[in-house]
């Protein structure tokens, strides 16, 4: 009998954020689109891009987001001692065929998203690429699609839009987003993050296969 392990899986969190205000917070995207029309460039393409500073002052984006990351934190996931700070964030507003070509985010820890308005397939969704696909393509094409479904050994990683969801993943992680095939406006907030510990007291994760 075969015995198949799979080693240092890649690790997404998503929860729903609770008690949230879709239509407050899309009324604040669409003022701030109103007050900086021409907003930045980055991996978007097509539709409109923040400034990445509502980390940085009291705002609705920054109230929510906090509401999200503390029923998050409560789930032990993180050693004792563990310092989460958001380093940026910024509003992400993709109309009819706009996308965000892949890209990761350096210099952080942690990043993530979460959807205000606009939900399904077609209307863009986030896509994650496996980060060895380049050195593995040969293996994972040969290996049959049962194999790979039962082992998780996918090349890729859909997550489809749902309005109060909330998705954080590692920075390095390649993403992008899917062309918005539908007639309405996508609304995304992200946000990067770095964590910070005394290693004195952090453990490593470890096994042993005897």
């Amino acid at each position: 009998m075969t015995n198949n392990i799979v080693l240092f899986p890649l690790m997404l969190h998503e929860f729903d954020i609770p008690d949230f205000d879709a239509d407050a917070i899309i009324d604040y995207c669409y003022n701030e689109r109103k007050a900086d029309p021409e907003g930045k460039q980055k991996s978007n393409r097509g539709g409109w891009q923040s400034q990445d500073h509502y980390c940085r002052f009291d705002n609705i984006l920054s109230r929510t987001l906090m509401k999200g990351l503390n029923k998050w934190s409560e789930d032990d996931i993180f050693e004792k001692g563990t310092q989460m700070q958001v380093q940026a964030m910024w509003i992400n507003i993709n109309g009819p065929n706009c996308y965000n070509m892949k890209h990761n985010h350096p210099n952080s820890d942690l990043s993530g998203v979460f959807w205000v308005k606009g939900s399904g397939p077609n209307i863009g969704s986030l896509i994650f690429d496996d980060p060895h696909n380049y050195s593995r393509f040969q293996e994972n094409v040969c290996y049959s699609k049962s194999f790979k479904d039962k082992n998780k050994l996918w090349s890729q990683f859909v997550f489809e839009p749902k309005v109060g969801q909330c998705v954080i993943f590692p920075a390095s992680q390649d993403h992008s987003v899917e062309i918005n095939q539908t007639d309405e406006e996508r609304i995304s907030v992200s946000f990067n993050m770095v964590l910070d510990i005394d290693f004195n007291s952090a453990t490593i994760g470890r096994q042993i296969k005897k």
